[in-house]
């Protein structure tokens, strides 16, 4: 079986390349799938091959050509079957770009007659635009449900919320939805580390991950534990570019706090294991946490603002996180300083996470999409 992703991916940062490249990971694993080829984000046309991996750099963000590019690309492949990887703003910062990027899975099912599968990491009816940084005039409101009919039209459309299914369900009338967890590294520690002086803050950033009520927070917390740090990991959001310079500049007094800069996947198991509380002070979400994912593959207690979409991260795949009033100093520090004084509540909460994380690994979740792919190509292995 051929599969084709379209998809953001590594080397390029953020806009779910991350996901994609865990995903492609075990997807290739299966036997079934004889050839996995990327349509990728990219400045220049590039071609890579690797075993059963074929990466074509066919698409640049924010260009109108997207669906042309895309649409030529998986004509040349003939896959058997076509996997968009995607989320409201994945196509760039322009929403013109992005409503026609929309279109291209409908386009791809239509005229070139494939079967066509879209992961929708996040939906309109369940973010706040205003706070994600985007006018929601009813013109943008009403493109933006436009192109959600248009996705809905695939095949299979796979969402990481039960909850999403249901308000596609209800808003939409489709019973195409299909609920597929998000998917962790699986356990990637048997030995828990109570690390009492670091602080971690991860991800890319902008201005709605709220970084200054944390760095507010640190500081009045290391007037009383004096070796405590706060390590600020990640890149700028690709629609936010050079917001994190921006906060290295503010912070650069600031005793205690390092910038690490985007993480490659190869130092994350060092990276996480040395830390001691994730802290994600968010304003707002815009789906599922990918962050949220990785901490607790290592054990990892999570502070995180009380947003629906993580609270329904946490009740559906099992994870234990500490919920705290959004934009709230004084829950925020409670909280952390109950998890660096209680060891006991710490450990606790590392090997919920853990045994959570174990049943929802990518190369599980990569089972569940390869049974999609068969169901739709009536593909039998053997």
């Amino acid at each position: 079986m051929k599969v084709c992703l379209i998809s953001a991916y590594p080397p390029s940062k953020g806009n779910l390349a991350e996901y994609a490249c865990f995903l492609t990971r075990e997807l290739v694993k299966e036997p079934s799938i004889s050839s996995l080829t990327i349509l990728a984000n990219g400045e220049n046309f590039e071609v890579k091959k690797k075993g059963k991996i074929k990466i074509i750099r066919c698409w640049r963000n924010d260009s109108l050509l997207i669906p042309m590019k895309i649409l030529v690309n998986v004509y040349k492949e003939k896959p058997d079957v076509v996997h968009f990887n995607i989320h409201m703003r994945s196509w760039g910062r322009k929403k013109l770009v992005n409503f026609f990027a929309h279109l291209t899975p409908f386009l791809v099912k239509v005229f070139l007659r494939k079967k066509v599968i879209i992961t929708l990491h996040n939906i309109l009816e369940s973010a706040n635009l205003k706070e994600i940084g985007i006018n929601n005039s009813i013109l943008t409101i009403f493109g933006a449900r436009l192109s959600t009919r248009f996705l809905l039209f695939s095949d299979r459309v796979i969402v990481l919320l039960k909850r999403y299914k249901r308000i596609l369900l209800k808003k939409y009338g489709k019973r195409n939805i299909v609920y597929i967890p998000h998917g962790t590294l699986g356990k990637k520690t048997n030995k828990i580390n109570f690390n009492r002086n670091k602080i971690l803050t991860f991800g890319f950033w902008s201005p709605y991950k709220n970084l200054p009520l944390l760095v507010e927070v640190f500081t009045e917390l290391r007037k009383k534990y004096k070796n405590l740090e706060l390590i600020i990991a990640g890149g700028s959001h690709p629609n936010y570019p050079g917001y994190l310079d921006f906060l290295k500049e503010k912070y650069k007094f600031v005793r205690g706090i390092k910038f690490l800069g985007y993480v490659p996947n190869n130092k994350l198991p060092k990276f996480f294991l040395s830390s001691s509380i994730i802290v994600l002070p968010y304003l707002t979400s815009t789906g599922t946490s990918g962050v949220v994912h990785l901490a607790v593959s290592y054990g990892k207690p999570v502070i995180i603002s009380r947003l629906q979409d993580i609270e329904a991260t946490a009740r559906e795949e099992g994870y234990k996180l500490v919920f705290v009033k959004k934009n709230n100093k004084r829950e925020l520090k409670n909280a952390i300083e109950k998890l660096l004084k209680n060891k006991k509540l710490y450990l606790k909460i590392a090997k919920i996470n853990l045994e959570a994380s174990e049943r929802h690994s990518f190369s599980k979740v990569a089972k569940m999409y390869v049974n999609l792919y068969k169901q739709l190509t009536l593909f039998k292995s053997g």
